[in-house]
C-alpha cells in the first residue's frame, strides 16, 4: 500500500517536473503558470532562487527569457497582490532579469508562503 503511494506521488511530481522541463533540458515557464504557482510552490521557488536582502527580496530568474519573467511577475501582481519590479542583470553583454519585492510587501509574501517554508529558510522572508 505505502509503494502505491509513493510510486503514485513519484508520478505526479515527475509530470509537474516535465511542465519546466521539457526536452530540451532547460527551464521554462509554463504557459499556465497562473494555475501552478501555488503558495507551496511559490514557497518552493523562494527557498531555491530567493535572495533576501535589507530592502526586500530578489528571486533569481537569470536564465529566464524576459517574456517568461514578465508572465510570472504578472502572476504575482495578479494572483498574489505582490508589488513587483524586474531588476536587469548585464553581464557578458547578455541581460539576465529578476523579480525584486520590496520590502514593505514582505508581510504579505509571509503570509502567503510562511506554512510551506522549512525553518532553515526563514531568513529569505526576513525572519
Amino acid at each position: 500500500m505505502l509503494y502505491r503511494l509513493l510510486l503514485e506521488l513519484f508520478l505526479v511530481l515527475l509530470n509537474f517536473i516535465c511542465y519546466f522541463i521539457p526536452l530540451r533540458s532547460s527551464e521554462i515557464i509554463p504557459k499556465d503558470i497562473y494555475n501552478l504557482l501555488t503558495p507551496a510552490a511559490l514557497a518552493h521557488l523562494i527557498m531555491g532562487d530567493g535572495s533576501a536582502h535589507p530592502s526586500g527580496l530578489i528571486i533569481c530568474t537569470n536564465s529566464y527569457s524576459v517574456q517568461e519573467v514578465v508572465a510570472l511577475l504578472n502572476v504575482l501582481i495578479i494572483r498574489y497582490r505582490l508589488y513587483c519590479s524586474i531588476t536587469i542583470k548585464r553581464q557578458n553583454n547578455k541581460s539576465e532579469y529578476m523579480i525584486y519585492i520590496k520590502k514593505h510587501f514582505m508581510p504579505l509574501l509571509r503570509g502567503i508562503v510562511i506554512s510551506y517554508f522549512h525553518s532553515s529558510m526563514l531568513y529569505k522572508i526576513l525572519l
